[in-house]
């Protein structure tokens, strides 16, 4: 297909939230932009079909987000994926209903760490930096959250091991969803 015949798992992990070109480029060595659209565009219908099928919301999600909305807070969720497919992601893990809003990186002008997609979420939420919490599961969701002046909650159990995470430094770190509830923003 586009001659990669192996690659390091773990490696490709650890790429997890870097544009896509970038990881293609960093796990292959092939720095050819006809390639990389190739390995795009190849990608993306197999990985959403893929995440359909095959993936599961970590456990307590559901009930975390319906407290959290008990409790009135106000839920935007950001992505690396298309716009296109995340709605349908959404819909398919029952999670619509429990969002506020939601932004992918197609939506708006520069990826993670730029602010754009945190601070367009913020804006559509009518939240201010010091009400807000960046949870994720990378470097990038860290560095997003410091572009922002945000807080940062990062998640041990995601794309990225909890001992890459910790060294960012994040405002927080939880083993599982349901931690979330218990953590406080700073006065």
């Amino acid at each position: 297909m586009i001659g990669v015949e192996d690659f390091d798992p773990d490696h490709i992990a650890s790429m997890s939230g870097m544009r896509l070109e970038d990881t293609f480029i960093i796990a292959t060595g092939i720095d050819d932009p006809s390639v990389q659209r190739e390995a795009v565009e190849m990608y993306h219908p197999l990985y959403h079909n893929l995440t359909l099928a095959h993936s599961s919301l970590f456990p307590g999600v559901i009930d975390t987000l319906r407290t959290l909305r008990a409790r009135g807070s106000r839920i935007g969720v950001m992505t690396v994926r298309k716009s296109a497919d995340f709605q349908e992601l959404l819909d398919h893990f029952g999670l619509t209903p429990l969002i506020d809003a939601w932004a992918a990186d197609d939506m708006v002008g520069r990826r993670k760490p730029a602010p754009d997609i945190v601070n367009h979420l913020m804006e559509r939420l009518g939240a201010s930096p010091e009400s807000t919490f960046v949870v994720g599961d990378t470097i990038y969701d860290i560095e997003v959250a410091r572009n922002t002046s945000t807080q940062s909650i990062a998640v041990t159990y995601g794309a990225q091991n909890g001992r890459l995470l910790k060294m960012r430094r994040p405002y927080a770190l939880i083993d599982s969803f349901p931690e979330l509830l218990t953590v406080q923003l700073p006065s």
